[in-house]
């Protein structure tokens, strides 16, 4: 069969269009659980880089709040406050946010997730 070197995938070889298809499909989930732990990383290291955790200090703060703190757009905010419940870093009570409270001094970092220490 004719292979061509250019132009649209409809005029490519059907085995090469097959093969461009079957290389998304490599992804297992030790790749996804590397890809999230990367973006886990990231959304921390956002929260320190603006001392997100000092600004909350003991106290709760709202979605408004911290858009009114920081700028942006509330909908951002709640995402960005959300995945850090989710992380285990901050806990939301109602419409507010507040720092989770660790049974020990320091998290561990397990499976790719903060957890405290359970001893």
């Amino acid at each position: 069969m004719k292979r061509f070197t250019s132009g649209s995938s409809a005029t490519r070889d059907p085995e090469e269009q097959l093969r461009g298809q079957t290389r998304y499909k490599s992804w297992t989930p030790q790749k996804l659980w590397i890809a999230a732990g990367y973006w886990q990383a990231r959304i921390l290291s956002t929260a320190a880089h603006l001392a997100l955790f000092d600004w909350l200090g003991n106290n709760t703060k709202s979605v408004r709040a911290a858009n009114n703190r920081f700028g942006g757009t509330q909908e951002t905010w709640r995402i960005f406050l959300d995945a850090l419940c989710a992380m285990g870093l901050l806990q939301k009570r109602a419409m507010s946010y507040e720092k989770f409270s660790f049974h020990s001094p320091l998290p561990v970092l397990w499976r790719g997730t903060f957890s405290p220490v359970t001893t």
